[in-house]
């Protein structure tokens, strides 16, 4: 079972898993979705450094300001037409939403690439009067003015960029506990090289200033030496706190008996030495006995521990395969064989590490039962949301026989 890691769900007397555990299935596998771990892991790194936490609140009041509004929106699109040049892109400002990393990124991107048009616009909003909106126009921009905002918008674009990507690995309806590993520690290898130089999009703004003392790209901001530092002691320690983050969220004994299946039927864990192929597994492989042993589903856990020297050969032979590819093939090959660890290769294969395909159906069923549409009954709101998870896609789809059925079905007023 996978969930979001609510205490509802995960609360270790009362939680919706130890009910079932208890109630039901004693050998229930109970995994907090990877996917929202990176959330809080991301979050988390936010709010313990000021300086970003303050920058995902600008970034939000920036939006409102501008989309509460549409003078004030097309306002700053004439700006950005008038500045436009070949390195500009015309995006449209998104709503960060720190649940979803993928939005912040997008947020940012758009902030970073409109960043002269929205500097201009807000300048001219704050000079125009004393009314309640230029007020604010004078607050955002005292906000975003600084060099530490520019910095910090194209330093996160960096960040983001690589986090983005272990985010959508996330969100994959399918994702298995080597997948897991596997991109952890890739990202955790990315955002330590980080912290080794400036990045690229933040050294682009170092080359910009350097160019027009006191200019990025021909509009005035406030840049200060003390700023710089400023920012750069706080992009470490934001690294570094996201960085400790993902490893305390995503460390091998917080995957639980996953990781010990992983361990068992993964041909990549198995070391390389004889010797230490000979050790590899036994105390994991304990564990799932002490939990799986019995008449179901495993019927001989003392045969499972004689056979598991024989079964190191055949992951060998499976070394170069992904870890779902080999569980597939020892479940397909090996049956009759190793029975019992073709059943702890289906566990592996069925054990969910998301619940990103749940979140998902909750979006289409919010995307296709608005307001206008409230009155939907449940079966054709149900038949929608498996259209629009499961169907192709529309330019795959071929309309005829549906609207065949569906003038036949009743007799429609004209």
């Amino acid at each position: 079972m996978a969930s979001d890691g609510a205490s509802v769900m995960t609360g270790k007397a009362n939680g919706v898993g130890a009910r079932v555990r208890a109630d039901h299935s004693p050998r229930l596998l109970q995994v907090h979705c990877v996917a929202h771990r990176l959330a809080l892991a991301a979050r988390q790194a936010c709010r313990d450094v000021p300086l970003f936490d303050d920058f995902q609140r600008s970034l939000k009041l920036i939006y409102r300001y501008f989309h509460n509004s549409a003078v004030r929106y097309n306002q700053l699109r004439a700006v950005e037409a008038l500045l436009q040049d070949d390195n500009m892109r015309c995006l449209s400002l998104k709503e960060p939403a720190s649940s979803r990393w993928l939005s912040l990124e997008a947020a940012v991107t758009a902030i970073l690439d409109t960043y002269p048009a929205l500097l201009v616009t807000l300048d001219s909003d704050a000079a125009k009067g004393s009314t309640a909106g230029n007020a604010e126009a004078k607050g955002l921009l005292n906000r975003i003015k600084p060099v530490t905002f520019v910095l910090t918008t194209a330093f996160l674009k960096d960040v983001l960029s690589c986090v983005g990507k272990l985010s959508k690995v996330f969100q994959r309806d399918h994702v298995d506990v080597d997948t897991v590993n596997v991109m952890v520690d890739a990202t955790l290898q990315k955002l330590e090289s980080i912290k080794t130089d400036n990045g690229r999009h933040p050294q682009e703004v170092y080359d910009k200033l350097q160019q027009r003392d006191g200019y990025y790209q021909d509009v005035k901001i406030q840049d200060r030496q003390s700023m710089r530092i400023q920012f750069q002691t706080e992009a470490n320690k934001y690294l570094d706190k996201l960085c400790e983050n993902l490893r305390d969220r995503f460390e091998q004994d917080s995957l639980g008996k996953i990781q010990m299946l992983n361990i068992i039927l993964n041909p990549e864990c198995l070391p390389s030495s004889l010797t230490a192929v000979t050790a590899h597994g036994k105390e994991e492989l304990q564990t799932l006995v002490d939990l799986y042993g019995g008449e179901d589903p495993l019927d001989d856990g003392d045969q499972l521990k004689e056979d598991f020297e024989q079964f190191k050969c055949v992951l060998k032979s499976l070394r170069g395969k992904s870890l779902k590819d080999s569980c597939v093939h020892i479940v397909s090959k090996y049956s009759d064989v190793f029975p019992d660890f073709a059943i702890l290769a289906q566990i592996l294969l069925a054990a969910p590490m998301t619940s990103v395909a749940c979140e998902r159906g909750f979006s289409s069923q919010n995307r296709l039962k608005t307001k206008a549409r409230s009155c939907l009954k449940h079966a054709t709101v149900t038949k929608l949301i498996r259209i629009s998870e499961e169907g192709p896609s529309v330019t795959d789809f071929d309309p005829t026989v549906s609207i065949r059925k569906f003038v036949k079905t009743k007799q429609r007023r004209k």
